[in-house]
């Protein structure tokens, strides 16, 4: 088999609609590594296209941010393509493979995960051991602003070597999605006995939605609550969902969980089997609704809004707060619409900057650096890999469908039927480079 051109996904900075397969003249292929400069070279191998890229592609420009300036803009560029001021590249999750290294621990074949480009031009990562066996860390200067996140790859070991397509694919597609709902199930939502070490000596405080104090085990409780789930069909929602029933003992579940989406999804959510009951934005305007999930007073609500368009959001805790005024109303701000200045979110993101709104904005980053500070990061990966394996092994979100794709054209048409809604919640798009 002949080997791919040399191609990348380039995007309009302003329109994340226009996207386009750009081929490179076969001499954009970088230089040998040079002997000595602790790098290795990838390609991409497999890749998930969800909407978190177009997140990537509409605030990418963000300085914390910087997912516009993961990957160089290659120099050989056709126009109008080179124009950096219009044109960007981003990433993708998934698995690559190294094809050239100067680390003798990663060799050429070795396979990692993590934040990967998106074509078929081999990329440099500049790396360094991290904190957990089999973990590396990108260093270059460039990729500093990034989140820790974002810089992290993980080598696939004798486990991983041996896995499906599928299960490459489900790595590909929520692997980090399902992190956060770890982190919130365990740390955020922790219970008593959730946050012990391997020292038996070390206490470990629940952990703050942003990873700062302060957050009591009041805070953290859910026990006996009623759990509401805005945008629950998203994976995200989906894997906390799964893990506030299959990730904490009985006695420190919720009394119900509740699903909130669109008809569409409506169907999907409900064959997950993973909520005990499943309603529609507009059911908001239901007493009787509101009524069902509840009347019985739990010992609190929490509402997370995963990215409900609209004003969603607002209207349902204000509906929760009157319905039930003596109960407490949680809100945590897991996802957004991706838009710059959507309703709603204006409003909880406002609430959010008030310590007494019980609004709380959630940064899975500094979830995760406190978590590994408190239980240290091999403990904490431990774990979040059992939990994700786990999850694997019992199939994942049922009804779920795994529509693999081959090659960056495929990519490129995936990402356009993304953007007219053509893939539903209950499809994830993998491709293979």
């Amino acid at each position: 088999m002949s080997p791919s051109p040399l191609a990348i996904q380039v995007i309009n900075k302003t329109d994340h609609t226009e996207q386009h397969v750009v081929t490179l003249p076969e001499d954009a292929a970088p230089a040998p590594l040079t002997t000595g400069s602790n790098s290795v070279r990838i390609l991409s191998r497999t890749i998930a296209l969800t909407t978190n890229n177009f997140s990537y592609a509409m605030l990418g420009g963000i300085p914390m941010l910087g997912w516009w300036n993961v990957w160089p803009m290659p120099a050989s560029l056709p126009q109008p393509f080179n124009d950096a001021s219009k044109y960007c590249r981003i990433s993708a999750w998934g698995w690559s493979e190294v094809v050239e290294s100067t680390i003798s621990d990663l060799p050429v074949g070795a396979r990692l995960y993590g934040y990967q480009p998106i074509g078929t031009l081999p990329e440099t990562l500049e790396l360094t051991a991290g904190d957990v066996p089999g973990h590396w860390f990108e260093v270059s200067n460039f990729r500093k602003p990034l989140m820790p996140v974002y810089n992290r790859y993980y080598e696939a070991n004798a486990n991983d070597k041996e896995m499906t397509r599928t299960s490459l694919g489900y790595d590909a597609l929520m692997r980090t999605l399902f992190e956060t709902g770890f982190a919130l199930n365990k740390f955020v939502f922790a219970w008593p006995s959730s946050t012990t070490t391997t020292d038996s000596s070390k206490i470990v405080a629940p952990i703050h939605p942003l990873g700062q104090p302060p957050w009591s085990q009041a805070d953290a409780d859910v026990t006996g609550a009623t759990i509401i789930m805005l945008a629950a069909s998203g994976k995200t929602a989906l894997s906390l969902a799964y893990l506030l029933r299959q990730g904490r003992p009985t006695e420190a579940q919720p009394k119900r969980i509740v699903a909130v989406g669109s008809d569409k999804s409506r169907g999907f959510t409900a064959n997950t089997k993973f909520f005990d009951k499943v309603l529609i934005y507009d059911d908001v305007t239901s007493a009787s609704v509101l009524d069902q999930i509840t009347g019985d007073k739990p010992n609190k609500i929490v509402l997370l809004n995963f990215g409900a368009r609209g004003d969603a959001a607002p209207k349902w805790m204000h509906a929760l707060k009157t319905h039930s005024p003596e109960t407490r109303v949680q809100v945590f701000i897991v996802g957004g619409e991706p838009v710059a200045g959507a309703r709603g979110g204006n409003e909880l993101m406002a609430l959010a900057q008030d310590p007494t709104s019980d609004v709380r904005q959630v940064n899975m980053g500094g979830i995760r650096a406190k978590a590994m500070a408190d239980v240290g990061a091999v403990e904490y990966f431990a774990h979040a890999d059992a939990s994700w394996n786990d999850f694997k092994q019992g199939g994942g979100i049922p009804e779920l469908e795994l529509k693999s794709g081959q090659g960056l054209d495929a990519f490129s048409k995936g990402w356009d039927a993304l953007v007219k809604g053509e893939a539903g919640a209950d499809t994830g798009l993998i491709y293979e480079l």
